[in-house]
Formats: structure tokens, sequence, C-alpha cells
């Protein structure tokens, strides 16, 4: 499934939580050219379930609020297998518990 929220911005010094907007028409074009439609579930959030996401391909937003449209595109590269995953721990300092360090390898293309 895909889920979206849309609401409006305030100022980075501003306290109050952002405005949902339950109002919006939102819209994913497939890599396919199909257009699904996002339903409202309530307090900004837009949610489409049963799409098949696959890798290589290119995913298009389009949301629509009141008389402004906002589009975004984002590509789906292809899975990374991972060469190796090591670790590393680290003592804690002056009492506190230590921690493990985990490193993922992997040949990003």
């Amino acid at each position: 499934s895909a889920v979206v929220r849309v609401s409006r911005t305030t100022s980075f010094f501003d306290e109050t939580p952002p405005e949902a907007v339950n109002s919006a028409s939102v819209k994913i074009t497939m890599p396919d050219g199909e257009i699904v439609t996002l339903n409202s579930i309530g307090n900004g959030y837009y949610k489409a379930n049963g799409l098949s996401i696959t890798d290589n391909g290119t995913y298009g937003l389009n949301v629509q609020v009141e008389d402004e449209e906002f589009a975004a595109s984002a590509f789906m590269p292809a899975a990374l297998e991972l060469d190796s995953l090591d670790s590393e721990f680290t003592e804690g300092f002056f009492g506190e518990a230590g921690y493990y360090d985990v490193y993922l390898n992997f040949q990003d293309p």
C-alpha cells in the first residue's frame, strides 16, 4: 500500500503543528502510466492499497490543493544485495552501557 500525508507548512519557530489537509486530490502515476487515486483516511493521510511496486521504475506524485498543484517523481532502483555485515563494540564511558556499531557492506552503483 502507499500512504501520503498532506499538510500546510508553518514557520520553523511556530510550535503549532502543521495543519492537516483532508480535501486534496492525491494521485500516483505508476511506471506503466496507470494513475492511482489515493483516498483520504483522515488527519491529512491518503492511502491506496494493493499497489505493486517494481524495481527500476519511475513513480510520479501529483497533489492538488484548491488552486495549487504540486508534482514530484522518484526512481525506484533495484534492490542491492549485502556483501557482508560487520559489527564493532564500543565500551561505554563513565559507567554508561557500551554499544555496537553495525556496518552493512554492499556495492552501490
